[in-house]
């Protein structure tokens, strides 16, 4: 019996595809005829200049009848064209050209790495990221659809149907998240997100990435007081002039950062470091201000707030309080006594303004006479308002100044006061 040997025919089903615009295949199904035929996939390459050359496949792909090609190395986007060419020794014969657009028909796969977290008593936040294959700089390529809807344990997730999706108001675009209000506590929840081109209105939505999320009804406070702020007052009292009381305000937490409802805020001023307040504050309030007293004006501190619901604390927003020490003003009331023939008593007020705590004062004095100006000083406890200085000349005109030191610094000197050592008595 004789076999009928046949021309080769032309292959069927040539169709291409994309998920990521950059990349394309193309499959077909050749058809047998009885002898050994050659199936080749041709492309039309753009050369430069406007010319274009049919061109053969340019990578041998593991899978058989299939061909891809890469942006920029095999095709320079837009519109493409193939075909697959058959032949045998009877002849040759080839398909009809299909045209393929990636960037107007690419597919998207599904996004990858989706997180759900709870941000409230009826709302969730949805994260993703972009296709595995999808490149990051045609992000602007993309946008996203997020659906969801509650799901009862007799489900058969494999086979979810099409019905009872909602869609998530969420922003167009590319952006990676999405929040989701509007539920019910206590609810198992199935969370489904696709992507698909963006600029393209006959564009296909991609397969979709599957979560389940059983949602709790509250978690701890996820965001921080807002817009902490701090208000001064200070009591011209001769005894409060180191004193100074404290109003501090703030905004409650974000509601989708509450989780549950606010019970109260924790209010805490920690010991400061340095200072002669040896005090840690705390209060509890159930309402966003409270009033602290006898904070020292020249102290820095640090004001910590947090709000905290029946699950636990939010995370602390803390704020400093500035420590109001400045550099001092110089002494007044400076005036020199004679004692004798070897010593002189030098005094002084306090500054008229309070502008820190005092460290300490500095005399200085000198010889009116000496050519050189030779400066001698020493250093008085900041309680002391006098000093006797000794070891003088008799009958020597002497000048002496007087300055004040704090944490920021040393006055400028007093005004100058002098007086002359008694005589010398045998």
């Amino acid at each position: 019996m004789l076999e009928t040997l046949d021309a080769p025919k032309k292959a069927r089903n040539l169709t291409c595809a994309s998920s990521n615009v950059d990349d394309y295949h193309c499959t077909w199904v050749p058809v047998e005829t009885g002898i050994e035929t050659a199936h080749t996939f041709w492309y039309w390459k753009y050369q430069g200049s406007g010319d274009f050359t049919w061109e053969e496949c340019p990578n041998e792909d593991p899978e058989p009848n299939k061909c891809t090609l890469t942006k920029g190395n095999d095709h320079s986007g837009s519109e493409q064209r193939v075909k697959v060419k058959s032949v045998n020794l009877l002849g040759e014969v080839e398909t009809d050209t299909v045209y393929f657009n990636p960037d107007m028909e690419a597919i998207p796969n599904e996004p990858t790495n989706l997180r759900l977290s709870a941000e409230g008593p009826t709302s969730l936040r949805a994260e993703w990221e972009l296709p595995s294959d999808w490149y990051q700089y045609n992000g602007g390529w993309i946008e996203f659809r997020v659906r969801y809807r509650a799901a009862s344990q007799e489900s058969n997730w494999s086979n979810a149907q099409e019905s009872n999706w909602s869609n998530a108001p969420c922003s167009p675009g590319i952006r990676l998240m999405c929040r989701i209000s509007g539920l019910n506590p206590h609810t198992m929840y199935e969370v489904q997100v696709s992507a698909r081109l963006r600029y393209t209105v006959t564009a296909i939505w991609g397969d979709c990435t599957l979560f389940l999320h059983f949602f709790p009804a509250f978690l701890e406070p996820s965001g921080k007081v807002q817009n902490l702020a701090m208000k001064q007052q200070f009591n011209s009292s001769e005894d409060n002039l180191y004193l100074r009381n404290v109003l501090i305000s703030w905004k409650p937490v974000k509601e989708a950062e509450q989780r549950g409802v606010i019970l109260g805020y924790n209010v805490r001023v920690p010991q400061p470091d340095g200072c002669r307040d040896n005090r840690t504050r705390f209060d509890t309030v159930n309402v966003t201000q409270v009033y602290i007293e006898g904070l020292e004006r020249f102290c820095e501190y640090v004001v910590e707030v947090q709000a905290y619901n029946s699950q636990g604390r939010g995370p602390l927003e803390s704020m400093v309080l500035g420590d109001m020490t400045s550099t001092p003003e110089r002494p007044t009331g400076v005036a020199a006594k004679t004692l004798s023939h070897q010593s002189i008593l030098v005094s002084w007020d306090e500054p008229t303004v309070v502008q820190g705590y005092i460290t300490a004062y500095t005399v200085y004095w000198m010889k009116a006479t000496d050519q050189d100006l030779m400066e001698n000083s020493r250093e008085v406890s900041p309680n002391e308002h006098s000093v006797v200085i000794d070891k003088l000349k008799g009958y020597v005109l002497y000048y002496f100044y007087v300055s004040v030191t704090n944490s920021k610094g040393e006055s400028s000197r007093s005004s100058q006061v002098r007086n002359k050592t008694a005589e010398w008595e045998m």
